[in-house]
């Protein structure tokens, strides 16, 4: 049984680094500069660091190195800011669930979830590699 983690805690963005990482195992990044952030608002007060008021986390992937951590990034390719709770709905959700459309568009008529840049950016095989990122953290997530 996969070990679960609370969305966002240090524990969990660990877990989202060792996917991320396995995931682009062999998956050709010459040339790739890729950066996208999360960030979560209203989160519970014990994932806060001292002084925030959000939950931040970030990935960066080019052919120098490979950066999963807590943070934003100064000019992401894109990213999605979400109320917590409502972001949960999708950490937990595959991404061939066919509920999927429907709860990112509830959360976004809702005004708790907003995307921006352009992901259909990314290049082809980065993109296969983020998809089974989703789905493994998500059965990583509590």
């Amino acid at each position: 049984m996969v070990e679960k983690f609370e969305a966002g805690s240090e524990q969990w963005i660990g877990a989202l680094r060792e996917v991320v990482e396995d995931a682009l195992k062999g998956v050709d990044v010459t040339g790739v500069r890729v950066a996208f952030y999360e960030e979560y608002l209203n989160p519970p007060a014990h994932l806060l660091a001292d002084g925030q008021t959000t939950l931040t986390w970030r990935v960066e992937i080019s052919e120098e190195a490979i950066q999963v951590g807590p943070g934003r990034i100064a000019d992401p390719m894109f990213g999605l800011e979400a109320d917590y709770e409502g972001v949960l709905r999708l950490a937990r959700v595959h991404s061939a669930d066919p509920a999927l459309p429907e709860i990112v568009r509830d959360l976004e008529t809702q005004g708790r979830l907003r995307r921006f840049g352009d992901q259909s950016k990314l290049p082809p095989q980065i993109a296969a590699a983020l998809v089974t990122v989703h789905d493994e953290i998500a059965k990583r997530t509590e």
